[in-house]
């Protein structure tokens, strides 16, 4: 594996300095420019428009010009020196025109050019109207740039100082909803201390950590001892009298009035009737 001494690529094959006939041209003709510098003393050259001196690029051993605007702008000047002296133009114009403001020097450009900026054709304009110097014209817009800004600030400051307040209302409403809803809530007695509570949760039924740990340990082992020898977890605070209290002794299955008199005692033994209350759950377990 060789690299080429022009394009630095890598190639195969026999023991050479290049990997092509066009790089060894191109290096021959590198080697042909250096040597006539060399010769001539042209390592340094002076541009034909703007005087300075530069050197030449590998490829620019004719170039006059040290970069590509030197040589447009040198181009555009023969081109208008060209068309002056074809159309007679030096009889209208003078050889040398000067900015109407500043009094610089503008031949170069076209003919119709007055001003050398564009700032120096505002401040003619404004100078012909008659009105304020140009630097005090300059200054008083400073103040009012000054004073727009002062009031935009303001302005900032007070829409803040707004907003902050609209904040800290709607936090004090929030805190006084927060406050009346906590007081409506109703007051529970904890199932485990009897301790008497409000809480935001309609199905909580401890008043504190420490109880609701105790109370889901004791329906766990329930639960657990139950499951174990196959038994149904029974809850005994509920009851038939309870039950009949509380929905007026209405069956929730066929809406039919129950009672406790219907029943019979044969030979000994206690039957009740198709209307005798029991104890059922509307969800069924199994």
């Amino acid at each position: 594996m060789y690299e080429c001494h022009m394009c630095h690529k890598k190639f195969d094959g026999r023991k050479k300095k290049y990997c092509s006939d066009e790089c060894r041209f191109e290096y021959d003709k590198l080697k042909k420019r250096e040597v006539y510098r060399i010769e001539n003393g042209l390592d340094s050259r002076q541009c034909n428009f703007c005087s300075k001196p530069f050197t030449p690029k590998t490829n620019g051993a004719s170039c006059k010009y040290c970069s590509e605007l030197c040589e447009k702008e040198k181009r555009r000047a023969e081109n208008r020196e060209r068309n002056r002296k074809a159309k007679n133009l030096y009889e209208k114009y003078e050889e040398q025109r000067c900015c109407k403001q500043c009094s610089l020097d503008i031949s170069d450009r076209s003919l119709d050019t007055i001003f050398c900026s564009k700032n120096c054709g505002e401040m003619y304009r404004y100078a012909q109207e008659e009105r304020t110097p140009w630097e005090e014209y300059l200054k008083a817009m400073a103040e009012q740039k000054e004073r727009t800004q002062a009031r935009i600030d303001k302005e900032r400051e007070e829409a803040q100082k707004a907003r902050d307040e609209a904040k800290r209302m709607r936090e004090i409403e929030i805190k006084r909803a927060e406050k009346q809803k906590w007081e409506s809530l109703p007051i529970k007695q904890c199932v485990i201390c009897d301790t008497n509570f409000k809480s935001l949760q309609p199905s909580q039924v401890t008043c504190s950590d420490k109880c609701r740990r105790y109370y889901k340990n004791q329906v766990r082992k329930a639960y657990s001892k139950n499951s174990k020898y196959k038994t149904i977890v029974v809850d005994k605070d509920i009851t038939v009298e309870k039950l009949f209290e509380r929905d007026k002794g209405v069956c929730h299955i066929c809406q039919q009035q129950c009672s406790f008199e219907d029943y019979t005692t044969i030979d000994g033994a206690f039957v009740v009737g198709k209307h005798y209350p029991s104890v059922d759950h509307v969800i069924p377990r199994s």
